[in-house]
């Protein structure tokens, strides 16, 4: 099974509980969520792509901000997740954000379409993360920011690392490849700034 295949696979299978529990997981990163749409100066009017939205955030709390005169396209390459993004906009019952299946390798965009574009945890779980930002860049207007939030080091997100650590005292495993579609696949310092330059 090709890497790309892997990642959907499993996360199709978490897709409900990130749907389930969409508020608790929306409150926990509203942080980082606040950090890009400051980042990428999101505002009234903006038209906004937000890359692996997984169940619509923070695509959803972005259409908030661009109002009804800007617009939020949120991709994600894993259907049952698009899916439940459309169900939330149904829902919320807005008429400024929609939901399409998408790689970011490959945006189904014309060429500066976009006034900001947002991806929350989502760039490590790219097959070719150079791509990824280069068709960001491509859909991006002159003058329109990009802005990328990934994971730091292990040690700096109990949140993510405890229960491997301890199944790791257990269970022998290797370590993941310095590039494997993995969580911490950024976390080195620099590493993401790298990849954004090489685009």
């Amino acid at each position: 099974m090709q890497p790309a295949q892997t990642v959907i696979q499993e996360w199709s299978g978490a897709a409900p509980y990130w749907e389930k529990h969409r508020d608790a997981i929306r409150q926990m990163f509203a942080p980082v969520t606040q950090a890009l749409i400051e980042d990428a100066r999101i505002g009234a009017g903006n038209v906004v792509l937000d890359v692996a939205t997984g169940p619509g955030e923070p695509a959803l709390t972005i259409a908030a901000i661009v109002g009804p005169d800007g617009k939020v396209v949120g991709i994600d390459p894993v259907p049952k997740m698009v899916d439940a993004s459309r169900r939330a906009v149904a829902h919320q019952g807005l008429a400024n954000a929609q939901f399409e299946v998408a790689f970011a390798g490959q945006l189904p965009f014309p060429e500066a379409t976009f006034d900001a574009i947002v991806s929350r945890f989502g760039l490590m779980f790219c097959p070719s993360p150079i791509d990824a930002v280069r068709e960001m860049l491509r859909v991006l207007k002159p003058g329109g920011r990009l802005a990328l939030a990934v994971w730091h080091i292990a040690e700096a997100n109990p949140f993510l690392s405890t229960l491997p650590g301890i199944l790791g005292r257990y269970v022998e495993s290797a370590p993941p490849s310095p590039d494997a579609l993995d969580t911490f696949r950024f976390a080195t310092p620099g590493k993401l700034r790298d990849i954004v330059a090489e685009a």
